[in-house]
């Protein structure tokens, strides 16, 4: 099992093996990024978001959100699980591992990567909330 560690090194004498972490979780985000770009990945999110966007009700912020969304959020959840399990096998690391080493890169200030956002949004209700509320953005602008 690949160990990704987020956190400081308690010593100098640390610094290699937090290199060698440093490194190995920077290779993991660059599989997942090509991984996020293949047409079974994008076609079964893409799937996902034309099956559900008639049945995802958009609230006000603050509104209490309705049942419904959070149904289509673990709905959402299984269907990215799903995606990963072979990749999370194939380089020996676990969906929690991963989430957390994509939210500690976004909170690190990266806005690139896409992929971030789609695991961190199948881990955080709030993320999937905007992904969805993005998608029909998109879905606007392109109808236009």
């Amino acid at each position: 099992m690949s160990r990704i560690s987020l956190g400081e090194a308690p010593c100098e004498a640390n610094k290699g093996e937090e290199k060698r972490e440093d490194d190995e979780n920077k290779r993991i985000l660059e599989l997942l990024e090509l991984f996020f770009s293949t047409p079974e990945f994008t076609d079964a999110v893409r799937q996902f978001v034309e099956d559900n966007e008639e049945k995802f009700l958009f609230v006000e912020e603050g509104e209490e959100q309705p049942l419904s969304n959070y149904d289509l959020y673990l709905k959402y959840t299984n269907v990215i699980e799903s995606q990963l399990e072979a990749f999370l096998k194939q380089h020996d690391v676990d969906h929690e591992d991963v989430a957390k080493l994509c939210v500690a890169e976004k909170e690190g200030g990266n806005r690139v990567s896409f992929s971030l956002d789609y695991i961190i949004a199948s881990t955080e209700y709030g993320k999937f909330l905007q992904m969805m509320a993005d998608f029909k953005c998109m879905r606007e602008f392109e109808i236009g």
